[in-house]
């Protein structure tokens, strides 16, 4: 039976933008991640070659060139020079299908579920040696997010007492909730203390915990509910010393939950 006394919390992206930070921590706008996310990545497959990789920031630069820029209202003059419209999540998706697509493209691929079926119709005016370092590139981008984030939901923790409107608000109104978050950080976590996510400990040897739906679901003891649709900072793989552990209960690819960011 639904309980119609709970509350229902949707926290859209961006919800700590209002919050201030140390000196020094990076507010996590979308201009300020694309910013840190298109710088030169280092060269890992050949330590050698100090040369930095510039992907990214060609990426970049093809979707401010040739992307369509959103047409401005009548009472608006275009700015040429905005490049605003382009950013670290778009790059991100270009990342990924070049990745899918270069498979192809270099007859890598021989599996059906994993073709992408319009691949044999397209090509790329990129180097055939920028796609060597796509796998390490698409991990320093995601590290970078992360590591954006980190950096402030640790700033957060710190200086919680710094941010009493906020934590105020949670604990007032989110004490019956449930709460769908789509940002990353553990900021409302640490403003409620007592939460239930559905992730319990499997294994007493093992410092992260699994996911049991029917643990969030039945949620034994009334508490806020919190749900991150999109992941978390202190998910991760499995880190078991038998890579086949719990290989009959959970997929390969399933995250599990961490006290803290392993994300350097």
């Amino acid at each position: 039976m639904i309980d119609s006394k709970r509350t229902t919390f949707i926290v859209g992206a961006g919800a700590p933008l209002d919050l201030c930070f140390s000196d020094g921590v990076l507010t996590p706008t979308t201009a300020n991640i694309t910013n840190e996310v298109c710088k030169p990545c280092e060269n890992y497959l050949d330590l050698d070659d100090r040369r930095k990789i510039t992907l990214v920031g060609d990426i970049r630069e093809r979707l401010i060139e040739r992307f369509p820029r959103p047409r401005p209202s009548f009472w608006e003059i275009e700015d040429k020079t905005d490049i605003s419209h382009i950013n670290f999540e778009q790059i991100f998706h270009v990342l990924e299908m070049l990745y899918s697509y270069s498979r192809v493209w270099d007859a890598s691929c021989k599996a059906p579920h994993l073709y992408p079926v319009f691949a044999p119709f397209t090509k790329s005016d990129f180097k055939e040696d920028d796609f060597r370092h796509l796998s390490s590139v698409m991990k320093q981008y995601v590290s970078r997010i992360m590591d954006i984030i980190g950096n402030y939901n640790e700033d957060f923790c710190q200086n919680i007492q710094n941010h009493g409107w906020y934590v105020d608000f949670f604990k007032t109104l989110g004490k019956d909730a449930d709460i769908f978050n789509f940002n990353y950080d553990t900021t409302i976590e640490e403003c409620l203390q007592r939460y239930e996510d559905g992730f319990e400990k499997q294994d007493a040897d093992v410092d992260f915990m699994g996911f049991n739906p029917a643990r969030l679901m039945r949620n034994p003891d009334k508490l806020a509910t919190i749900n991150h649709l999109h992941g978390c900072i202190n998910y991760y793989f499995a880190t078991y010393e038998d890579i086949n552990h719990d290989v009959y209960t959970n997929l390969f690819h399933d995250l599990y939950k961490y006290d803290s960011s392993i994300v350097s």
